[in-house]
């Protein structure tokens, strides 16, 4: 514990303060599962790890990390939580290498121009072209034992600590990771990819006193064929499937061959860990099989995929899943998405009463009415499968009824060039409770020198334990080498967590957030101040990043 709070807080203090980070505008081109494609890569400066911002025409501002990058492509891939971003919404990459404009950047010094990428080595002499043939003739790009190897990769740390005055209670939250990147390490243009953490948590008060650590290893694995024109493309160590992420994390291989047409079937083998903790460990073991079409041609108008898994425990048949994930763009204006898992039962399994149960369901439709105004649903099902697994059990009475039902709409209009309008609603539904709630916001984008905005919205919330209504304020700007955040929540609620029967508080909360770059480093810092009935709280947190 000790070891790690040094080496963060010296990480925080040697680098001081710094300039700001350039950021590169872009768009969305296409959107496949949880993967984002935007049009700027590697020709203009944007590399694996990299922090991209997507604006939705909704409104929502969504953030996510760059995973891969191709010389004019890059993807981003977004958690499941996340609303994802549509064709032609707007993205800005956070990049280290290309000169700021002078007419958003003031006082800031120019960053020195980015060099010109090495063209790749011939593979045929120039005075060996055949005077008969195409000007135009197809090149020859260096082959993958002739590519020199690289490294890219970013290192992170982050602090926050909590301190509750009215209960006098301490919480504090380390973490520091590294994300690596290793291109054509073995001379056969493959990849090493690695990331892993170590975590330190600790709560200090008049009752109780605990502290905890753990190192993860997130993801240690080398693949080959990565290039989508490759043959073959295998993968092995820890990963998560390029075809099939909803299994969560693989200890084993994968391998699919890319045939025809944009069709590729593949299998992979190995264990199937509920946790990162250690590699190979005695956890459910298994097999998956999978198909998946992505056309050649740009547009991406029909992406469709199906898997199926079969897991064993102790030596017993556990779980037998059936994925399937569909995009479809039919046209510019309309995007469809859906994902399904499906459980199959058998005769040892006790609390399913059908033969396959849907255990989630994610679908998610939107459209755009005209170039100001649009609007999204998504419905999302949750169940919970019958497994052998104790690892990963739960109470026998959720599994055989428990469910969780959610549908939600946004609607949005850009009232004129600055001002936008937003409606959310949402209904949900489990096994025992529903509810309901609302939001109403408007986002006006100021006409400043620097990128400023101001955000605004009512709400009413109907969860599980807690009915109440709030507001939210919140505004944005770049202060020089500055980016600075400034909030206000304030929120009426009735609850019954604390008294049976309900009680009405009043919570407001103040934040703050400032954050700068400056080369390779990135620097955040962010506070927040929390008081009302019986409450009071104050937040700090410091985040810093190094890119290489």
């Amino acid at each position: 514990m000790t070891r790690l709070l040094i080496v963060c807080l010296t990480l925080l203090w040697i680098h001081g303060i710094a300039a700001a980070q350039s950021a590169l505008d872009a768009t969305v081109v296409t959107v496949s599962g949880r993967s984002v494609y935007i049009s700027a890569g590697r020709d203009a400066g944007v590399i694996a790890g990299a922090r991209v911002v997507f604006r939705l025409r909704t409104g929502e501002v969504v953030t996510a990390t760059i995973v891969d990058v191709s010389a004019t492509n890059a993807r981003a891939e977004l958690p499941e939580e996340a609303t994802m971003p549509e064709p032609q919404d707007k993205a800005a990459v956070e990049i280290t290498d290309v000169p700021p404009d002078d007419s958003t950047t003031t006082g800031t010094k120019p960053a020195a121009p980015r060099p010109v990428p090495a063209h790749p080595l011939w593979q045929q002499p120039v005075g060996a072209r055949d005077p008969n043939a195409p000007l135009l003739s197809p090149a020859f790009s260096a082959r993958p034992q002739d590519q020199p190897t690289t490294i890219r990769g970013r290192s992170y740390s982050t602090i926050r600590v909590i301190r509750d005055m009215r209960n006098d209670n301490d919480y504090l939250y380390a973490r520091s990771g590294l994300w690596l990147e290793v291109r054509n390490p073995l001379g056969d243009g493959g990849l090493i990819r690695f990331q892993g953490d170590a975590q330190y948590r600790s709560t200090s008060g008049q009752w109780t006193n605990s502290n905890e650590s753990d190192t993860r290893i997130q993801r240690f694995s080398y693949a080959w064929g990565t290039d989508k024109n490759a043959p073959f493309r295998g993968e092995v160590g820890r990963f998560f499937s390029v075809w099939l992420p909803e299994l969560g994390i693989i200890d084993g291989a994968e391998g699919a061959l890319r045939l025809e047409n944009g069709l590729s079937i593949g299998a992979g083998l190995g264990y199937y860990p509920s946790t990162p903790q250690g590699l190979y460990s005695s956890d459910a073991y298994g097999f998956h099989v999978f198909a998946d079409y992505q056309p050649d041609d740009a547009k991406h108008t029909f992406e469709a995929t199906v898997g199926y898994q079969q897991t064993y425990w102790d030596h017993n048949t556990d779980r037998s899943l059936v994925v399937a994930r569909v995009t479809a763009n039919p046209t510019e204006d309309i995007r469809l998405f859906t994902m399904a898992m499906v459980d199959l039962y058998g005769s040892e399994d006790t609390l399913k009463q059908n033969s396959a149960d849907l255990t989630q369901l994610i679908s998610q439709a939107s459209f755009r009415f005209t170039p100001t105004t649009g609007a999204t649903a998504s419905i999302i099902h949750t169940t919970w499968p019958e497994l052998q697994r104790t690892d990963m059990a739960m109470p026998p009475e959720l599994v055989a009824d428990g469910y969780v039902d959610r549908l939600s709409g946004t609607f949005w209009t850009k009232l004129d060039e600055n001002w936008r309008l937003s409606l959310r609603s949402q209904v949900w539904r489990d096994q025992s409770r529903e509810g309901y709630g609302g939001e109403a916001s408007l986002d006006w984008t100021l006409n400043t020198e620097t990128p400023s905005s101001i955000y605004g919205a009512v709400y009413y919330e109907d969860s599980a334990y807690t009915t109440g209504t709030g507001v939210r304020l919140q505004a944005q700007t770049q202060l020089g080498a500055f980016r600075l955040f400034a909030g206000y929540d304030g929120f009426y609620y009735t609850t019954d967590t604390v008294t049976p029967g309900g009680n009405d508080y009043l919570r407001h909360t103040l934040r703050a957030d400032v954050s700068w770059g400056e080369g390779s480093w990135y620097w955040d810092i962010d506070t927040s101040y929390t008081f009302g009935d019986d409450e009071e709280s104050i937040s700090i947190g410091v985040s810093l990043q190094h890119r290489f």
